[in-house]
């Protein structure tokens, strides 16, 4: 029996209440700093006990600088003066590699931080570790299986394929374990030379452990002219295999249509991204990134290792949160989400990609209701 894909809630949507909606999106507008932080993705670390062939996070990994517990109880509690109530768990390592993740999982649920998400590969997910993550109740615990078999993922990962038969039984026993919770357990794949050709594997896979899951494309740099040639039809085929109703068949086709951009742009055709719905990312207001050396980025996509917006220790976060970094940040962003004004002055922080680069309409910094709120206010774009 298939399992049942449900829509997902951004975090944002989860962290900010209906009834704060004109408030938040009237100070906004009125560039006050009455805006709740209310969500903060940190990376805790960047050892990663895996080797990914196409992972982007190679140039944050040669760092491999670990968040120490007390700087992450520092974050979550200053954080929390300016409106901190849940955070994601990912970043360019393995968070559960952290020597001592237990401890950071421990310092949320005494602050009263809701773990909103936690990106792993599932390696490390034995009985402590699975125990320690379930007790902060997760809205969300993603696993990035990456392959459907373990010769593929072998081939993915670097690491020997007897690994992935543990790597399963760790889903396995995660997804029995969070049945008495209200944690959702999803899985991703990715789309490669290795892989394009199992979609109906990876759907079987997901079924048979019972989870969400959803597919991947690489950057487009990432895929060769005869590759995308020769993969899109394949995986054409296999989606016309896979319910017109499923939340599953409308990702694969809002990943595809950037697989064809990139085929289209390699072989010298201009091809323009599809205009997507109006919607505005959240991330200047209502959330920071943190990485384990205490930098401080707008988002994950916006990464500059060398330009980040301030570091932890220069000022109290509530402070800087409210620097003059931060204020160019949010005019920047009013700009180009709100008045599309990007044109009119050079971006220092923000990216002009940014309104398709993440589609943030279903990304980790949207709010719809919120969003449409902020469209329909005066001044700003129908």
């Amino acid at each position: 029996m298939a399992h049942n894909v449900t829509l997902k809630q951004s975090p944002l949507e989860l962290l900010i209440n209906n009834t704060e909606i004109d408030h938040i999106a009237r100070a906004i507008l009125d560039n006050s700093p009455a805006v709740p932080r209310v969500f903060a993705e940190i990376h805790v670390t960047d050892h990663c006990n895996s080797a990914c062939r196409f992972c982007n996070q190679r140039t944050a990994r040669r760092r491999e600088s670990e968040m120490a517990p007390s700087m992450f109880e520092h974050v979550i509690k200053d954080l929390s003066y300016i409106g901190l109530r849940g955070v994601r768990l990912s970043g360019g390592g393995e968070p559960t590699a952290h020597p001592q993740f237990i401890e950071l999982l421990r310092i949320l649920r005494q602050n009263r931080i809701q773990l909103v998400n936690i990106d792993t590969n599932g390696l490390l997910l034995g009985n402590k570790m699975r125990k320690a993550v379930l007790n902060c109740k997760p809205r969300t615990v993603h696993i990035s299986l990456l392959a459907p078999d373990g010769k593929r993922w072998s081939q993915e990962t670097g690491i020997h394929r007897y690994k992935y038969r543990s790597l399963i039984s760790n889903v396995e026993a995660l997804v029995k374990e969070a049945e008495s919770t209200a944690t959702r357990v999803e899985v991703s794949f990715v789309i490669d030379e290795i892989t394009y050709d199992t979609i109906p594997k990876m759907e079987d896979l997901a079924n048979k452990l019972g989870v969400d899951f959803f597919i991947h494309d690489l950057n487009s740099y990432s895929y060769s002219r005869h590759f995308l040639d020769h993969c899109i039809p394949v995986v054409n085929a296999a989606l016309n295999h896979i319910h017109e109703d499923t939340v599953r068949r409308r990702f694969y086709i809002k990943n595809l249509t950037r697989l064809e951009l990139a085929r289209k742009r390699l072989a010298g055709i201009n091809a323009q991204r599809p205009k997507e719905l109006p919607t505005v990312c959240l991330a200047p207001w209502c959330a920071t990134m943190i990485r384990p050396d205490g930098t401080i980025f707008p988002c994950c996509a916006i990464m500059d290792l060398k330009n980040p917006l301030s570091s932890i220790g220069m000022l109290p976060l509530r402070e800087i949160c409210t620097s003059q970094r931060f204020l160019k940040m949010q005019e920047e962003a009013r700009q180009l989400f709100l008045f599309k004004q990007a044109e009119s002055e050079p971006l220092q922080i923000l990216n002009t990609r940014c309104i398709g680069r993440c589609g943030p309409k279903e990304g980790l910094y949207s709010h719809p209701a919120l969003s449409q709120r902020l469209l329909q206010s005066e001044g700003s774009a129908p």
